[in-house]
């Protein structure tokens, strides 16, 4: 259990939220501050210390990875979360990209979820500041949307130790990909599938179902290859159109930036998307 001396400061610019938030917290062994906006959020922190900070990102004048980007500069030992909704897909991949989260959740979040992540953090806070050599924080580029409905008997998000941080990253970073609850697709250097989440294997493009390892060719237009491909050196994300399950689709393709550059394409497949056997 988190220590009676760990303060967490929730910042959303909704007041019903912020009440929720209170009664949701309101007998746990933990502080709790809130604050309305960013600006107010960054005076609470001048004033007080806060272990865990916990910000919604679409809030006026300041988003939440401003702000966040702010505490990381200013206060590099408090631990960060971001709350995104599932459609804010800019927005996660600019806060992974800066490294300024230690992870981030989806919402709409369930109460006893937040509780739990509230617990790890503070408890991965602890173990940081004691330096203990064999349980070490995953890099915050890692960090991706956790599945709110998984196993709370699954391991933490840190270092085992004695396994090199290199190999946990990418454990972690494959399943949290693989768990993302939109459709998404990691396309390789050598444009084949390297990885397709959940949500994605359920998509049918050109009669066939994703399958890691096939080639883009198998499942996009020669015109959509050649566009996903010329990514690796253009760097710049596009829309393209495509029929999915019978149906005129989008979907957006980001390539990866900073030291991956190069490296990898993303395709997010948009949220209105019509998925195989979904209602």
């Amino acid at each position: 259990m988190a220590n009676p001396i760990h303060t967490v400061l929730y910042v959303d610019d909704e007041e019903p939220i912020i009440a929720s938030v209170k009664r949701l917290f309101r007998k746990e062994k933990f502080n709790l501050m809130t604050a309305s906006s960013g600006e107010q959020g960054l005076e609470i922190l001048k004033n007080n210390k806060i272990h865990l900070v916990i910000s919604d990102q679409r809030m006026p004048q300041m988003s939440g990875t401003e702000f966040l980007t702010r505490v990381k500069a200013n206060y590099p030992d408090t631990m960060r979360i971001l709350l995104t909704g599932y459609t804010e897909i800019n927005s996660i991949q600019e806060a992974i990209n800066k490294g300024n989260i230690y992870k981030f959740l989806l919402k709409p979040w369930k109460g006893e979820d937040l509780k739990a992540e509230v617990y790890k953090t503070l408890e991965a806070y602890d173990l940081i500041q004691a330096g203990d050599s064999g349980v070490l924080p995953v890099p915050c580029e890692c960090h991706a949307p956790e599945n709110t409905d998984k196993n709370p008997e699954q391991p933490d998000l840190m270092q085992t130790k004695g396994i090199p941080p290199q190999n946990i990253c990418l454990e972690l970073a494959n399943e949290i990909f693989r768990q993302m609850p939109i459709p998404v697709v990691f396309i390789g250097t050598d444009k084949t599938i390297l990885l397709a989440g959940k949500k994605a294997q359920q998509i049918v493009i050109n009669n066939k179902k994703f399958v890691e390892g096939q080639s883009i060719l198998n499942y996009f237009s020669k015109r959509n290859a050649d566009k996903i491909s010329a990514l690796f050196t253009s760097g710049k994300k596009i829309t393209i159109n495509q029929k999915i399950n019978n149906r005129d689709s989008m979907i957006q393709c980001y390539p990866l930036t900073g030291k991956f550059s190069g490296k990898g394409i993303i395709l997010y497949f948009l949220p209105d998307l019509s998925i195989t056997g979904t209602p």
